[in-house]
Order: structure tokens, then sequence, then C-alpha cells
């Protein structure tokens, strides 16, 4: 075409719209896997009843679909958001967390503070704080789901689902460790 190159990643102007297009070029696929899921997964029976009182399309959408589709949604939303949270490769890859530090996050800063000053402290309490800023963040959308529905069809309260959660972490840092000391 005869176009100079455009370097969208070397302005800091322009990286973080650089990395939010491979983002969604990356994930939207799963995101509409999930919400085609859900809309695979719905009873006829409410559209049927909705036709039958004279609805329209989009009483129908607003009070049927989006109600019945909302468990399906806020867990694509729950899966998004834990991996904004934690995007890391995109970034390293791309940018590095440049240029002028425009698309640093708290993953490329940990990174840094770990294994290019040797900070490991500092970068081990940043990751403690990411993980509580992961999970709180998932608590507040799973409470939204409230209660909380298995797939199994159990329901059970969101503080429940958090001890099951702890506990099984709990358990597996307790083998890890007895693994690496030679326990059985």
């Amino acid at each position: 075409v005869g176009l100079s190159p455009w370097r969208w990643t070397y302005s800091s102007q322009t990286a973080l719209y650089a990395l939010a297009l491979v983002d969604v070029w990356q994930w939207t696929p799963l995101i509409m896997l999930i919400a085609l899921a859900g809309l695979a997964s719905l009873p006829r029976e409410p559209y049927e009843a909705a036709h039958i009182d004279g609805a329209s399309t989009l009483r129908t959408f607003w009070h049927i679909t989006l109600p019945l589709l909302r468990p399906a949604l806020v867990v694509a939303v729950l899966f998004r958001a834990i991996d904004a949270l934690k995007t890391f490769d995109i970034i390293f890859v791309m940018t590095q967390g440049g240029p002028a530090n425009a698309s640093e996050t708290i993953n490329i800063l940990l990174f840094n503070q770990a294994f290019s000053y040797f900070n490991m402290g500092y970068a081990a309490s940043m990751a403690v704080a990411l993980f509580a800023l992961v999970m709180g963040a998932s608590l507040i959308l799973i409470k939204v789901r409230s209660p909380m529905l298995f797939s199994v069809g159990m329901y059970l309260p969101l503080e429940t689902t958090f001890a099951i959660f702890v506990g099984g972490m709990i358990r597996g840092f307790v083998d890890r460790a007895r693994d690496k000391r030679g326990f059985n």
C-alpha cells in the first residue's frame, strides 16, 4: 500500500490502546462462546408465553433473555476480570511496561522488582496484595450471583464457598511443603 509502519507500541499515548486491541482480539471468542452456551441453554417456554401475551422483541429480550442469561454473563465477567488483573504475557512481550512506564501493571512491576532489582521480599508482598485484589474482585462478582450456584445444582452461601476455596489452597500449600521435605 506504500504507507509507513505505524509504531503503536513506541508511543506512550498509543501503547495502552494497542495492548487493549490485542487483549480484546484474544479474549472475545471465549466470552462469545460462554454467551452462546448460555443462550443455547435457555428454555423455550417463556418465549412462547411472551409471544402469546404479545410482548415485543425488545421487552422479551429485556425481561426474559437477560435475566435468564445473567448467570452465564456473570461467569464471563468474572473470568475476564480475573484475567485482566493478572495479564502479564502480552504486556511483557509487546512493551515490557514501557514506553516511560505507560503500560506498566502490577504484574510487570512485580516481575521487575523480583528479577531485575532482586527485591524478593517486596515482590512477594506485591504478589500477596495482587492475590488479595483478585480474590476480592472475585468475591464481589460472585456475591452478585448470590447464592452461588454450582454446576451440580447445589446452592452454597458465599462464606461457605470462600471457606472451601481457602481450605483447598491451604491443603495444596501443605501438600507441596510436605512433598519438598520428603514426607508422605
